[in-house]
């Protein structure tokens, strides 16, 4: 068994990968919030992006998230 964080993977290989692209199957908004705290942080720009503003950016490009936050 392989483990990334709180996964844990089969060594066996798959037969199969399914990949939630846009949240369909798993919202994952949650851990997209703590990558952007956390990277934030190692810019100096911690605590400036509140967890109610972040959702309310849903669905927008990355792009456009960077230049509202400069």
């Amino acid at each position: 068994m392989a483990s990334i964080g709180p996964f844990t993977f089969p060594s066996t290989g798959f037969d199969a990968v399914i990949i939630d692209c846009d949240g369909t199957l798993v919202d994952s908004m949650p851990a997209h919030f703590e990558a952007w705290c956390e990277a934030l942080a190692l810019h100096g720009a911690g605590g400036i992006f509140k967890e109610d503003v972040f959702f309310a950016m849903g669905g927008r490009p990355t792009r456009d998230i960077v230049v509202e936050l400069n």
